[in-house]
């Protein structure tokens, strides 16, 4: 989630930490990435470019760009491609729901 709030205003961010020799609380919140969760993430920012759009906004990424990246990754055990499915949804639940607040009509 922090990605999504902040991640657009990181140079920003420090920029004021630069300039005022204090951090800002959202720069120092920042979550950072460890071994197991950065290729996740990093595996999301390309499959989430395949997600179609709707008039109601974006859409679920879906399956079959996946499994294409999955297969370019030659990633075959059954396990793993099912713990990669479930973790890039999961993330791309959280952006759904993020999106959803940003156009409701109280977001």
């Amino acid at each position: 989630m922090w990605q999504l709030t902040w991640g657009s205003k990181i140079e920003s961010l420090k920029q004021i930490a630069r300039d005022s020799g204090e951090t800002p609380v959202a720069l120092a919140n920042r979550p950072s990435l460890n071994q197991f969760t950065q290729p996740y993430f990093a595996a999301y920012q390309l499959v989430r470019r395949g997600r179609t759009w709707t008039q109601a906004g974006p859409a679920d990424i879906p399956p079959p760009v996946l499994y294409q990246y999955l297969d370019e990754q030659h990633i075959t055990d059954w396990d793993e491609r099912a713990l990669f499915v479930d973790i890039i949804y999961a993330l791309d639940d959280t952006y759904l729901e993020h999106s959803a607040k940003k156009v409701a009509p109280n977001g």
